[in-house]
């Protein structure tokens, strides 16, 4: 597949707002390493899905551990920490953080748990993912919103 057109036709996909189905086909052919471009624009899509209040975030998360791009890990440890949800706690640390880590996942594996875990671990990352901080997002879930976008 070229990535003009996986940018065009896939990443519309990853908005608010979408059939659930549709976010996580789209999220499925572009988790792969020969997407490696994907990642930037599958954590906008995970950062919006959860800020929009839904909760269908591991297919995303899933296909940011399929690519295997370590830039993505304090990112997503920045999103769980804005939420500490069971939608990012699981939805985000089991299918995303696992496979990028290989730390096996823990209920209790909150966003703070893993800032720590950070910090004790980026030297094994290349050096220039030991230098991206983790963003302190003050929330990725809309205003009312439960977990689970109920």
């Amino acid at each position: 597949m070229e990535e003009s057109w996986s940018r065009r036709v896939l990443l519309p996909f990853l908005t608010p707002g979408k059939p659930p189905e549709a976010s996580d086909n789209a999220a499925l052919v572009l988790g792969s390493q020969k997407f490696p471009w994907a990642v930037d624009p599958l954590l906008m899509g995970l950062t919006n899905l959860l800020s929009a209040g839904e909760s269908h975030v591991w297919r995303l998360a899933t296909a940011l551990g399929e690519i295997d791009s370590p830039k993505a890990i304090p990112i997503l440890i920045g999103i769980i920490e804005a939420d500490n949800s069971y939608d990012t706690v699981y939805g985000v640390g089991y299918f995303g953080l696992g496979k990028l880590t290989g730390v096996k996942y823990d209920p209790e594996h909150s966003g703070a748990w893993w800032r720590s875990w950070w910090n004790k671990n980026k030297q094994r990352a290349p050096p220039e993912v030991q230098a991206l901080e983790i963003p302190r997002l003050s929330s990725v879930r809309a205003a009312g919103q439960s977990p689970g976008g109920q």
